[in-house]
C-alpha cells in the first residue's frame, strides 16, 4: 500500500502507477521509467507530474530539486 498525502487523490496515484515501471533499484534509490504510451501523451500527464512534485517537495528523505 502506498502511503500518500491526503491531498493526493487515489485516481491520480492509479494513473501514475499505470504509467510507470521500476527500471532499476538499489537500497535508497529507484529509477522509474515512463511507458511508451504515456510518454507520447506526456502533455496530458503534466498536471499529474506537477502534483507529484508538490507532494514530494519537502517530504522527509527527499532532497530538494536542483
Amino acid at each position: 500500500m502506498i502511503d500518500h498525502a491526503p491531498n493526493m487523490p487515489d485516481d491520480f496515484l492509479s494513473r501514475l502507477a499505470a504509467a510507470l515501471t521500476i527500471a532499476h533499484h538499489i537500497p535508497g534509490r529507484v529509477r522509474l521509467k515512463l511507458d511508451g504510451a504515456a510518454e507520447r501523451a506526456l502533455a496530458s500527464l503534466a498536471d499529474d507530474a506537477r502534483a507529484l512534485h508538490r507532494a514530494l517537495t519537502g517530504a522527509e528523505g527527499i532532497p530538494p530539486s536542483r
